[in-house]
């Protein structure tokens, strides 16, 4: 977990990570649930905020890389099923601390309906088929 701590506090490194981690190549927003909307951003916005406000470190047990404002945002740690035979990475992530530093760093805001909201870039990207 050191040298993944170390490896991921290059930004271009930690970019690249996060999207393996969260998107396939040809998706172009992050959108979170929350009290019956969907909050759409553009997905670039959202790599930046982060690189930018997000520190790497690791826990105090060296267990685990943690992705942290002043709070711990997302965690990275390794788990094994249960005969050892099959590594993978886990990432849980508070939605909560997430939305709220995004909604504070990306706007304008513009609700499209009552339960689908666009912000930044997001509001002249994102297009409705008929």
């Amino acid at each position: 977990m050191i040298r993944l701590k170390d490896f991921l506090i290059d930004d271009e490194n930690r970019s690249k990570f996060l999207e393996r981690a969260f998107f396939d190549r040809k998706v172009q927003f992050f959108v979170i649930y929350d009290d019956d909307i969907f909050h759409i951003f553009d997905k670039d916005e959202v790599w930046n905020v982060l690189i930018k406000n997000l520190k790497v470190e690791n826990s105090s047990s060296n267990q685990k890389v943690v992705f942290k404002t002043d709070v711990i945002c997302a965690e990275i740690e390794m788990r094994t099923t249960d005969d050892g035979k099959y590594p993978t990475i886990f990432m849980p992530m508070s939605k909560r601390i997430l939305f709220d530093l995004l909604t504070q760093n990306i706007k304008p805001k513009k609700e499209l309906t009552n339960f689908l909201w666009l912000y930044g870039n997001a509001i002249k990207k994102y297009k409705i088929k008929e």
